[in-house]
């Protein structure tokens, strides 16, 4: 091993020339401060090599270094030195010196007992050079010898206080998913602090949850209830962390894996398949022209369950044949529909007391807008007319699996990820490349339903490989539209 750099004591350096800073490595071990990294005038691609010394990692520049600092300034802690040190992701280090010295929390704890024993008065002989070294890590944290003999101030809140901001700020999704699992861990922790739950409470919890789960057409034996479990959890405590209450590595939440997620059973339909969902939805229930409207909806434009439930009079465009889904996430986009069901659309509403354009769109015949139990009944008696609906647990998502893998099989990956609204996620390094416009997807849906459409980009619409493109999913038939009551 080439022989260290002799750095110079604490203790022999003037006080400006120590330079000192605090970081916080991430999950890989880079930690960036880019002050002390300029100040010792180590640019990208500088050389470094990396040694563990008593509980420290000293860094010193070599020409022919192991390690260099990366583009962005970071230091790249080995796995291996960062266990010797005792180093943890999200915990804070302090970097000194004018050879480059990383000292772990442990390390700094060390450092400062001296300094402690000699402020509380204990007959302890204390080294000067660490003592003085000691004053000037505490003067850069902001700690003086006052607050070290102060009383300790309030403890952490209990589950119980400190729940109420944790529902302040999460927004209404977040709350309504999670807020039947935040109410029984008030029940059963509410009057435990933060650090006092433990990794095994929130494991028999979801263990709880899993067996108690109610059974559903959809259900995997409770296994997304204990996942919930897990997630809310977590919620709590990364508030905790932005807010400074808790340590990353302290959090009990983060401690527990996540159930592996199992694959997902839902599948494209048929074209006979989905003729016989339509068939039974426009030839049952008490709302034939909704239910047919929402099933050509949702295969037209893939939308989810949100987005058609968000439309609104503004949200549609009938002359240019769009529609504008607002969808998990915030998500915004406008989609292409067929200027047929734009003209229903329109017509359902205005037939239906929407006036102004903020009023909802889809509405039963009383004029009330409809919720997502008008799904779960469509899809309750469409199951009891064919039972293989039931049996397999198809829902409004299969429409969305069925038109998006047909666009995939003749458009391409790129188009049908537009079409899916995914263009704001990220997503592998050639959706860069890939990405798809309005005319694209009108263009797709052109083909699939057979209807032109004011924004595709030609009027005969043809596949990727030059063929006339084959009839998508079989739609509902158009029903007549509503006349207006007068």
């Amino acid at each position: 091993m080439p022989a260290l750099p002799e750095p110079r004591s604490p203790a022999a350096a003037l006080p400006d020339e120590v330079l000192i800073g605090t970081a916080r490595p991430d999950r890989s071990g880079r930690v960036t401060e880019r002050g002390l990294l300029g100040a010792l005038r180590w640019p990208a691609g500088h050389r470094i090599d990396i040694y563990p010394q008593r509980g420290m990692l000293v860094i010193a520049s070599a020409p022919a270094g192991q390690h260099a600092v990366g583009s962005r300034g970071e230091l790249p802690l080995p796995a291996s030195a960062r266990q010797l040190c005792a180093i943890r992701p999200g915990q804070s280090l302090l970097l000194a010196h004018d050879l480059l010295v990383i000292h772990s929390a442990s390390s700094v704890a060390r450092l400062l007992a001296d300094l402690h024993a000699q402020v509380i008065g204990a007959v302890v002989s204390a080294d000067p050079a660490r003592v003085a070294f000691a004053r000037q890590m505490l003067a850069h944290l902001g700690v003086t010898l006052a607050d070290l003999q102060a009383e300790p101030g309030p403890g952490l809140p209990t589950l119980a206080e400190y729940l109420p901001q944790v529902v302040a700020a999460a927004g209404p999704g977040t709350r309504r998913t999670y807020g039947t699992y935040w109410q029984r861990m008030a029940a059963v922790w509410g009057d435990r602090r933060l650090d006092a739950v433990a990794a095994s409470d929130i494991e028999a919890m979801q263990r709880q949850a899993a067996a108690t789960a109610r059974s559903r057409r959809n259900s995997r034996s409770g296994r997304h209830a204990g996942e919930l479990v897990i997630a809310a959890a977590r919620a709590i405590y990364n508030r905790a962390i932005a807010d400074g209450l808790i340590d990353p590595a302290a959090s009990p939440a983060h401690r527990v894996v996540k159930p592996r997620r199992l694959p997902s059973t839902r599948r494209a339909l048929t074209p006979e398949e989905l003729e016989e969902i339509n068939l039974a939805a426009r030839t049952s229930g008490n709302d034939v022209i909704l239910d047919a409207l929402l099933l050509r909806l949702h295969t037209e434009t893939a939308c989810r369950r949100g987005g058609a439930l968000g439309l609104r009079l503004a949200d549609l465009d009938t002359g240019r044949g769009l529609v504008r889904l607002t969808e998990k996430g915030a998500t915004l986009r406008w989609q292409p529909i067929t200027l047929d069901l734009a003209a229903h659309l329109d017509d359902h509403a205005r037939a239906r007391g929407a006036v102004l354009p903020t009023d909802l769109l889809l509405r039963y015949r009383n004029g009330r807008p409809i919720t997502s139990r008008r799904y779960d009944h469509l899809w309750k008696r469409i199951g009891e007319q064919l039972p293989w609906v039931a049996a397999q647990g198809i829902s409004t998502h299969w429409l969305r699996h069925t038109t998006l893998t047909w666009v995939e099989r003749h458009y391409g990956y790129g188009i049908a990820r537009a079409y899916a609204g995914h263009t704001d996620s990220t997503g592998p390094a050639t959706t860069t490349y890939i990405k798809a416009d309005l005319q694209a997807v009108a263009t797709a849906l052109a083909a699939m339903t057979g209807q032109p459409h004011p924004l595709s980009g030609h009027g005969l619409h043809q596949s990727t490989d030059g063929r006339m493109a084959v009839r998508g999913p079989t739609f509902p038939a158009t029903r007549p539209r509503e006349v207006a009551r007068r």
